[in-house]
């Protein structure tokens, strides 16, 4: 078999998602963008996996993508991250099929949180929302510390994708 390659259940986000224009820090800075998931908005996922982000880059360039539980301070409570070469504007799927998809634990927030350097100017795409928990949308800091929220109604254009855990495999002969 070659691993693990299960459809996704559900997905969790804010707003429509479809970019409507990019955020982020120019010059010498760079650039951290999440999106918090409270720990009593996803009570309702107990028992599922997160197995794919997606997001909209505007520009290509070199990414990083790191999934959180609780806070973004302490580096123990990183669940998973991944350096990305984005060579396609739009959406990209990020597959997180190592070690294995990684179980919701719905006792503690969970941070979905995407990272460019200097050299992508404005990276974090995002789409108008006003909507229930627009706080949580819109988290940017230049470090994984010391988070702020955008002062206006938008939502960043991620997409965390769940699976019930029903997965599928490919076997292959020879």
């Amino acid at each position: 078999w070659t691993g693990y390659e299960g459809e996704a259940s559900t997905d969790l986000h804010y707003g429509i998602n479809y970019s409507n224009g990019y955020y982020g820090y120019s010059g010498n800075y760079d650039t951290y963008w999440g999106q918090k998931y409270p720990a009593q908005n996803i009570v309702s996922f107990q028992g599922m996996f997160i197995n794919k982000i997606a997001f909209y880059a505007a520009f290509t360039g070199d990414y990083s993508l790191y999934l959180y539980k609780s806070n973004t301070s302490n580096t123990s409570n990183l669940l998973w991250s991944q350096s990305i070469n984005i060579t396609e504007t739009g959406w990209n799927d990020i597959v997180i099929s190592s070690p294995s998809p990684i179980t919701l634990d719905i006792s503690n927030d969970l941070w979905v949180v995407l990272h460019a350097g200097t050299s992508i100017g404005l990276p974090a795409t995002y789409s108008n929302y006003s909507g229930e928990n627009v706080e949580h949308a819109r988290y940017i800091s230049t470090s994984l510390n010391n988070w702020a929220y955008v002062n206006r109604n938008i939502s960043w254009c991620i997409r965390t994708y769940l699976t019930d855990g029903t997965y599928t495999y490919n076997l292959y002969d020879g």
